[in-house]
């Protein structure tokens, strides 16, 4: 997406300025002076203030649901290892009976 020139701007200026920009990614900004530098500059700290705080507030989003998944993937391990529990003593039950089987057969 092309940048819109600005009206003060010639067409020439315009295309030489956007083949001299270090990437596509770049976007060129009429300034005039020190005082439009000096507004360019505050307007961009107050928008990395405000992303700062949206990434404080995403970090803490995501620390909450890895704490959720982590809560969860203790209680499904627990419930698991309980299950095992369960069947091993029921194959120990059955074992011996299933060995007489085996052996009653040969």
């Amino acid at each position: 997406m092309t940048p819109l020139k600005p009206a003060l701007v010639t067409e020439r200026h315009w295309q030489q300025t956007l083949a001299d920009r270090p990437s596509p990614s770049v976007v060129p900004v009429l300034a005039n002076g020190f005082s439009d530098l000096v507004s360019r500059r505050s307007w961009q700290d107050e928008l990395l203030a405000a992303q700062r705080l949206k990434l404080q507030e995403l970090e803490g989003r995501v620390a909450d649901v890895l704490k959720k998944q982590d809560l969860d993937t203790a209680a499904s391990v627990r419930q698991l290892l309980l299950q095992q529990s369960r069947l091993t003593l029921r194959l120990l039950h059955v074992w011996p009976q299933f060995w007489i089987y085996i052996y009653c057969a040969r």
